[in-house]
């Protein structure tokens, strides 16, 4: 008979120094761990956004709402001759 002892405390070893084992979350729906690297949760499916950053989440308000209004205005100005247009053309 063999003693296969040793291969056994390599065994744990290994499985304890994992790092594959550390590189989970939490799903934001389901709580389901997931890995780091994966798009979608395999149990609810929910896509995982992994660049949670948003562009203009980082600007002040005012900025915010000055790119709004302008473009709203400059939409104002290109729809406003196409929609007399339409008008003209319709009578």
């Amino acid at each position: 008979m063999h003693d296969y002892d040793f291969y056994d405390d390599e065994l744990d070893d290994a499985v304890e120094n994992d790092d594959e084992f550390d590189d989970v979350f939490a799903c934001p729906k389901c709580g389901n761990d997931i890995y780091d690297d994966s798009v979608q949760c395999p149990r609810c499916g929910w896509y995982i956004l992994h660049n949670d950053h948003r562009p203009w989440s980082d600007k002040p308000a005012w900025k915010q709402r000055l790119a709004l209004i302008v473009v709203l205005v400059l939409l104002l100005l290109f729809a406003w001759p196409a929609v007399m247009l339409v008008r003209i053309l319709w009578r």
